[in-house]
C-alpha cells in the first residue's frame, strides 16, 4: 500500500518552513499545500476535494488539513504528521506576524493587549481537537482539553515542536525519502522577540492558555524519556485504526468542505488587503447564492450540477482577478 504523508499545520509552529522544502523536493504535482489557499487560486491548483485522483500525492500539509482530507486517501497508508510549539511563544509570533500583515498594508498597528484580548485562548488544543474530533474515543468527552489532544495525537506518526525543529525534521525527511544532508533549512516568519518579553503579562498568558501548556509540557516530558522517538506521546495503532474506519463511515457533504475552502480563500484575499469593495460584494452575493444550493445535494458525495458549477466557476474567476503576486 503506498504512503501518504499528511500533515495538519498549527499557525506559526514553523510550517512555513517545511513548506517551502517540501514544495522544492516534490514540487506541486506530488506535494499539495493547504496553508496559502491564495496561493492555489492564483496558481490554479484545484482543492483536493476537485481533484478525481489522489493517488499523485505523496504529501498534503497546510492549516485546512482535517480528518475530510483522509477520506481521499483511505486506501492508502496515511502517516499523520504535526507540530507543535510553546504556547507564549506561539502567541507572540502570531502577534508579530499580524502587526507585519497590517504594516504592509499600510494599517495602524495594534498593541499587544488588543491583540491578545481577540484571539481564542488554548489555540493549539482547540485546533487539534476541531480538525480531528472523530479522533477522540468513546467517552473521551469528558477529559480536559490537553488530554483530547493528546489522544488524538497518539494517532499521529510524527510529532515535534519547533524548539527540537532542527534536530527532529530529519527523521520525517527520511520517512518521505529524502536526504536531509541535501536540504537546507531557511527558517520562515521567525521572530526575535525575547527583548520585548518584559511588555507582556506573561503570567495571564499562562493562566488563560493553561490547557496548551499542560500538552507542551507533557509532550517536552515525554520526549525526555523519548529522545529518538517520531512521537514521544506513543503511536497508537489500535487509536489509529478505529478512527479511520470511523471516518470511513461518516457522511460527509463533500460541498460543504468545498464552500469552507472557497471561503477561507476569499478571506486570505482580504487578509492581505487585495480584495477591493466592489468584489467583496460579489464573493459575498456568490458564497450567499452557493449556500442556498445546499438542499439540492441529495448525496453526500454527489457531484455538481450545471448551474453549482457555474457558481463555483464564477468565485474562482473573481479569485483569480485579484492580483496577489507580492505576496507568493
Amino acid at each position: 500500500m503506498k504512503k501518504v504523508f499528511i500533515g495538519t499545520h498549527i499557525p506559526k509552529t514553523a510550517g512555513s518552513t517545511l513548506i517551502g522544502v517540501l514544495e522544492k523536493e516534490f514540487g506541486y504535482g506530488r506535494f499539495h499545500q493547504t496553508t496559502s489557499l491564495m496561493k492555489n487560486a492564483n496558481l490554479e491548483i484545484p482543492f483536493i476535494e476537485e481533484v478525481i485522483n489522489t493517488d499523485k500525492f505523496d504529501v498534503v500539509f497546510g492549516h485546512h488539513v482535517d480528518e475530510k482530507i483522509l477520506l481521499h486517501f483511505l486506501n492508502r497508508d496515511i502517516y499523520l504528521f504535526t507540530f507543535i510549539r510553546e504556547p507564549v511563544q506561539r502567541i507572540i509570533s502570531q502577534y508579530y506576524f499580524s502587526n507585519q500583515l497590517r504594516k504592509d498594508q499600510n494599517h495602524k498597528l495594534v498593541d499587544f493587549k488588543d491583540f491578545y484580548n481577540r484571539i481564542p485562548k488554548n489555540f493549539m488544543c482547540h485546533f487539534i481537537i476541531k480538525r480531528f474530533s472523530l479522533f477522540l474515543g468513546n467517552g473521551d468527552n469528558s477529559l480536559s482539553l490537553h488530554k483530547k489532544a493528546i489522544r488524538i495525537l497518539q494517532s499521529f506518526k510524527f510529532v515535534c515542536h519547533t524548539e527540537e525543529f532542527d534536530s527532529m525534521i530529519i527523521h520525517l525527511l527520511e520517512d518521505m525519502k529524502i536526504n536531509s544532508k541535501n536540504v537546507a533549512f531557511l527558517r520562515k516568519n521567525t521572530t526575535n522577540y525575547k527583548e520585548f518579553e518584559d511588555r507582556f503579562d506573561l503570567d495571564r498568558i499562562k493562566s488563560e492558555n493553561k490547557e496548551d501548556l499542560l500538552l507542551y509540557d507533557f509532550f517536552c516530558n515525554a520526549r525526555k524519556e523519548n529522545l529518538y522517538s517520531r512521537n514521544p506521546l506513543g503511536f497508537n495503532l489500535d487509536y489509529y485504526q478505529q478512527s479511520l474506519s470511523k471516518l470511513a463511515n461518516k457522511p460527509y457533504a463533500q460541498t460543504q468542505r468545498l464552500r469552507y475552502c472557497f471561503s477561507k480563500a476569499a478571506q486570505e484575499y482580504q487578509d492581505y488587503g487585495k480584495l477591493e469593495r466592489e468584489v467583496a460584494k460579489s464573493r459575498q452575493k456568490l458564497l450567499n447564492e452557493a449556500l442556498k444550493f445546499e438542499v439540492l445535494f441529495s448525496k453526500s458525495r454527489g457531484e455538481l450540477n450545471d448551474r453549482e458549477l457555474g457558481v463555483v466557476a464564477e468565485l474562482k474567476r473573481v479569485l483569480k482577478e485579484i492580483d496577489s503576486s507580492e505576496y507568493l
